[in-house]
């Protein structure tokens, strides 16, 4: 995807490759479709992913999962000099495709991307589980808005 260049809402734009942090054992077989798929749909619409950016939620990501859209993130489990290579072509923005749940999702969407990466540094979870919980700080917030 590094050789496409990305419109941004600054106008300047950038190139992006996208990656995801999954278990090596249980990989789902899916997972470059899923990867695939997004790059498509950067390339069609021209403009990259921003940081907090939500795709979806679009059913579910993976098989036995509930995980149904797809937090873009900094590459926060690399070593800091992964997030920007610099090519000579430009620089090169890693960004990490985080999994996470519809409630998580409109968590983010009410509260902001800010509040929901406190949110992952309070309660620690392991991103790589396909089958973990949604944040309690999104579960308390679906909760609160059925009331």
């Amino acid at each position: 995807m590094s050789r496409y260049h990305l419109g941004q809402p600054s106008g300047k734009g950038l190139h992006q490759e996208l990656l995801m942090h999954l278990p090596t054992k249980r990989s789902p077989p899916n997972a470059a479709g899923v990867l695939f798929q997004v790059a498509q749909l950067l390339v069609d619409r021209g403009r990259s992913l921003l940081r907090g950016e939500v795709l979806g939620p679009r059913g579910q990501l993976f098989k036995r999962s509930p995980l149904t859209a797809l937090y873009a993130a900094s590459p926060v489990y690399l070593p800091e000099d992964f997030a920007v290579c610099p090519t000579p072509e430009g620089s090169v923005v890693l960004t990490w495709l985080v999994p996470i749940t519809g409630a998580e999702a409109a968590y983010v969407e009410s509260h902001g991307w800010q509040t929901f990466e406190d949110s992952l540094l309070a309660e620690d979870p392991d991103l790589t589980d396909l089958s973990r919980s949604p944040l309690k700080a999104s579960a308390d917030h679906l909760s609160a808005k059925r009331w």
